[in-house]
């Protein structure tokens, strides 16, 4: 009898794991690897997206620096000469050409007293029935001194609204205590009133400065004021800081103009530098170039439908924008007024403000919204993929498992017989 068909059918070792690593490869191959390239074309057409709508914002913070309440065609410059005042303005847009003449005759200041020397923190000022008296324009205060130390008298003045004390250590082994008041000018002043005690405070010695007002002229205008700051009604902000005089001139500062306008040109171009580098290359995934395209054509078409933008710019054959430095140079040195009602406006309808509802008007965010349910899409097909393998190759692993047990017991039984049959041959 011939045995050699048994090999045929195959033994346990046969349908082993490997067996079955090697279908579920194919199988992986054929059902999830798929995914992962859509998904990872997905991404990079999302990254693109990303990508061109950052420049897309870049543009249009650009364009915005030009349409604010401060913008270049509003920007002043100023020449000071004289150091008795410090000039400055929250808001330059406010200002005016002129030129500013300031003469600063007196500063204002607190008043000032010190006490005698003494020779600790701890020291009582007086053992005596007796008290200290501070009173400003609007209030006092009456400070019962009898065995006080110099730091508790401190405190209580420091704890009232009237003035503001210290002790400072004036040499080496002696201090002194230093009353103020709390803020500059005449309205401020305080006085210092002795009552059965003696500390200095009533030595005119020791009263080291008098409250007194500033006393400053600004364009022959006299301003007789407690603080050294004035805030003038063009935005100009006056910091007094010495006697003397000091002059500011003020005119236009048109530097920034040219630049701001290079500013959006150069912005723009980089969106059309990199469209002609990404969205036609033979690796780009854009599914949708049509509405890329659409968003660079719609800013265009703002552009020329404005006779202005069309004397004064031009486009090449590659798509980017260019100035002519000769005609825009020459609007701002004699008609910067009509140069800016053309970019901007008043009530922002130049073209630049069109460009601007153009580029907050673009599909670019739909079109991401959708790349991303894509994506989300996508994984939840490739994890119910792997799911269904997982699940279909577990059941095969146990069929095989099955397999196995049956084919070892044939195995079994056919070499019993073989046995048999050999020995009877033999016999």
């Amino acid at each position: 009898m011939d045995f050699s068909l048994l090999g045929q059918i195959g033994t346990a070792n046969n349908l082993n794991s490997n067996l079955i690593d090697k279908l579920k490869e194919a199988d992986n191959k054929a059902q999830v690897i798929p995914f992962d390239t859509l998904i990872e074309n997905k991404n990079n057409e999302l990254n693109f997206i990303n990508e061109f709508s950052k420049r897309l914002n870049t543009l249009k913070e650009s364009i915005e620096l030009m349409e604010q309440s401060e913008n270049p065609f509003n920007l002043k410059t100023a020449q000071q000469t004289g150091d008795s005042v410090v000039f400055n303005s929250d808001n330059s847009s406010k200002l005016i050409n002129e030129n500013i003449q300031v003469t600063v005759s007196q500063l204002s200041q607190k008043d000032v007293y010190q006490s005698n020397k003494f020779n600790s923190l701890d020291d009582i000022s007086t053992s005596l029935n007796s008290s200290i008296e501070i009173n400003n324009n609007n209030d006092s205060i009456s400070i019962n001194t009898i065995n006080k130390t110099y730091s508790e008298i401190m405190n209580e003045i420091n704890n009232s609204d009237i003035a503001i004390a210290k002790i400072e250590q004036v040499n080496d082994t002696e201090y002194r205590l230093i009353i103020s008041s709390k803020e500059n000018g005449l309205e401020n002043s305080i006085n210092i009133n002795e009552n059965n005690i003696n500390i200095g405070f009533s030595d005119n010695s020791n009263h080291l400065l008098q409250a007194s007002n500033s006393l400053i002229h600004i364009n022959g205008v006299e301003y007789n004021k407690s603080t050294n700051k004035i805030e003038m009604s063009n935005g100009l902000i006056l910091n007094a800081v010495s006697t003397g005089d000091s002059n500011l001139n003020i005119t236009d500062d048109n530097s920034s103009i040219k630049d701001s306008i290079d500013n959006i040109m150069n912005s723009y171009n980089n969106i059309i530098t990199y469209l002609n580098d990404n969205l036609y290359s033979d690796d780009n995934n854009v599914s949708d170039k049509y509405t890329v395209t659409n968003i660079i054509s719609s800013l265009k078409n703002e552009m020329f439908d404005d006779n202005f933008f069309i004397e004064n710019f031009e486009f090449d054959k590659n798509g980017y924008i260019n100035a002519n430095d000769e005609k825009i140079s020459n609007y701002i040195e004699n008609n910067k007024e009509n140069l800016y009602n053309e970019m901007i406006g008043d009530n922002k309808n130049g073209v630049l403000s069109k460009i601007l509802d153009s580029l907050e008007n673009n599909l670019l965010s739909n079109y991401k919204d959708t790349i991303n349910k894509t994506i989300v899409n996508l994984d939840l097909e490739k994890e119910k993929n792997i799911e269904a393998l997982d699940r279909k190759y577990e059941a095969l692993s146990l069929q095989f498992a099955q397999y196995n047990s049956i084919i070892s017991s044939f195995e079994s039984s056919f070499q019993g017989l073989k046995q048999i049959i050999d020995n009877q041959n033999n016999s």
